[in-house]
């Protein structure tokens, strides 16, 4: 299956679209396209200039496991709206954020989440950041959509 064909059977399964999901997916996959974006020093760059230099790796006939969140469309800017995983390798050796997959041989499971606790940082940084200056859905877009 496709991560497009992963995605759809989630889809089928869950019994509302309003629910936050996590989701693991352990199994062997053909091909794991992730990426891995440098670790960051203050000042932060925002995301979308960060991941233009991003190590993308392609990873062929592994073993490992998928795993991540499905986010109501109403979290945006809070969360990514959709699905959002990463993967790692059996060995733990490898993995990131994932861009796209095949898998041949897989188990699939689902966890309906309904508690969401956002916890803001009390740091002067966090208090002057410019949050609001910046088109947030492009740059999701942007960098959720690369591959």
């Amino acid at each position: 299956m496709s991560r497009e064909e992963v995605a759809a059977l989630v889809a089928s399964l869950v019994p509302s679209q309003n629910l936050l999901y996590a989701i693991r997916l352990i199994g062997s996959f053909d091909i794991v396209r992730t990426r891995t974006v440098a670790r960051q020093d203050p000042p932060y760059r925002p995301l979308i200039e960060v991941t233009r230099g991003e190590q993308v790796r392609q990873w062929v006939n592994i073993s490992g496991t998928i795993a991540g969140f499905r986010t109501p469309a109403y979290e945006r800017g809070i969360g990514v709206p959709g699905g959002h995983v990463r993967f790692i390798d059996d060995a733990r050796q490898g993995g990131g954020h994932v861009l796209d997959f095949t898998t041949r041989r897989a188990s699939l499971e689902l966890c309906v989440g309904t508690d969401l606790h956002l916890a803001l940082p009390l740091t002067r940084a966090f208090a002057r950041a410019d949050l609001a200056g910046r088109d947030i859905d492009r740059e999701v877009e942007a960098t959720e959509r690369h591959r």
